[in-house]
């Protein structure tokens, strides 16, 4: 750890400070006891997985000495101190941290690359009045979220909530009018390939590397790295690998081939799987697998509370540094962000080089690791659906028929056994 790296954590506690000080005496209404600090902390505190209200209003009255009757503040008050905060300020507090740390902490000098993918969250149906749709046993909404992650220095870029269901589209919304990506390298799965986005990336001179399916038509049959043109006549550079007996093909407007030969594409492709552990990450420390909000506004709010705290753990981790073979748990740096240092860092109370020094010495623990590690994907929870994820066999033969759903199985042998 450097100790200039601690100090500028220090200064960037002070530089949130004087950013909610500044916006303040537009919140500062109805509610006397409390302030723009407590509605933000409030907020970035419920972020955690199964933490209740009465729990963080008890800890923000212990933490700031709020032990008498008269200066104790209601779990209400702290709840429509939040309400008053519109999100722009969320957006603010979240830019400042990614600004200052791109300028002080990160070396914005080498090449940015970005992973980008989608997943879903369990949401109100309250929500489907905001444009949301409902799932079809109606009872609540599955709702898409685009995350961008930073696999450079590995922290996440953006969550943003979709309404509608196209990845590939929220994304285009995501780079429009933003030239702050040109230039920049962006990694996508299957699910992104199209060739109207390769045209729109060209346009805007932003550099993908995009995993394709195996029957996409131009890939080439006689070379493992070529150049080819698809039908919108976009210049598309293909390469084929194969590892532990699957086969890839990429496709990218990287044409350099001494700067970008086949093996550092490969290399690089594979690093998107750092955005799916962002997501399981932040569904197992978080509320972001459900969360529970009924109106928009607070959902996103929500949703920005969650990205603005797991940024501050990465810097954290970051700022801790690695060891040979050794990775920072995250599990128990963020439930003691959580516990503490958010508090402090918020508030910007109680926190010195020394107390962030000693607060990462005890809990940016390492645990050991592998470069190149594979496990299959599991679920933890069962499946609703009976045939997938090797639960059971999607198509079962019956008497030499396959037959798909459990309840046709039941009446085909029925059927028989009339016979």
């Amino acid at each position: 750890m450097k100790n200039s790296n601690i100090k500028h954590i220090v200064e960037l506690s002070k530089l949130i400070k004087n950013y909610l000080n500044e916006n303040n005496y537009t919140y500062n209404k109805r509610v006397r006891k409390t302030n723009i600090f407590d509605g933000i902390i409030f907020k970035l505190l419920y972020g955690q997985k199964d933490a209740s209200q009465e729990k963080i209003t008890s800890k923000l009255n212990s933490f700031m000495n709020r032990k008498t009757a008269e200066l104790k503040v209601s779990r209400q008050s702290y709840v429509e101190r939040e309400k008053q905060i519109d999100i722009s300020c969320y957006k603010g507090l979240y830019n400042i941290i990614d600004k200052f740390a791109s300028n002080h902490i990160y070396n914005n000098n080498i090449k940015q690359v970005y992973s980008v993918d989608g997943t879903h969250s369990n949401l109100s149906k309250t929500l489907t009045k905001d444009g949301l749709k409902a799932t079809k046993n109606n009872e609540i909404v599955n709702g898409l979220i685009l995350g961008v992650y930073n696999v450079t220095y590995n922290f996440p870029v953006s969550l943003e909530l979709s309404k509608t269901k196209n990845e590939r589209r929220s994304y285009l919304d995501f780079v429009h009018n933003n030239d702050k990506y040109k230039n920049c390298l962006f990694l996508f799965d299957r699910g992104f390939v199209d060739n109207k986005l390769f045209t729109e990336l060209d346009n805007k001179q932003i550099h993908y590397l995009c995993r394709l399916r195996e029957n996409f038509l131009i890939i080439p049959t006689d070379s493992n790295d070529k150049v080819v043109y698809d039908s919108h006549q976009n210049k598309i550079r293909i390469i084929t690998y194969v590892i532990n007996n699957n086969k890839y093909y990429l496709a990218t407007n990287l044409f350099d081939y001494e700067e970008y030969p086949l093996i550092k594409l490969q290399n690089l492709y594979h690093q998107r799987w750092k955005i799916e552990e962002y997501f399981k990450y932040i569904k197992k420390l978080m509320k972001f697998d459900n969360m529970t909000e009924h109106r928009m506004i607070s959902l996103q709010k929500t949703i920005y509370a969650q990205l603005i705290t797991s940024r501050i753990v990465d810097i954290l981790v970051y700022i801790r540094g690695p060891k040979s073979n050794l990775i920072v748990n995250k599990t128990v740096l963020t439930n003691s962000v959580y516990n503490d240092f958010l508090l402090r860092f918020i508030y910007n109370k109680k926190i010195s080089t020394r107390t962030i020094r000693e607060f990462l010495t005890i809990n940016a623990v390492y645990v050991s690791t592998q470069v190149g590690k594979h496990y299959p994907r599991k679920s933890v929870r069962p499946y609703s659906k009976w045939y997938i994820k090797g639960y059971y066999k999607k198509y079962i033969c019956v008497n030499g028929e396959k037959v798909k759903e459990q309840a046709k199985i039941r009446r085909y042998i029925k059927i028989k056994k009339d016979k």
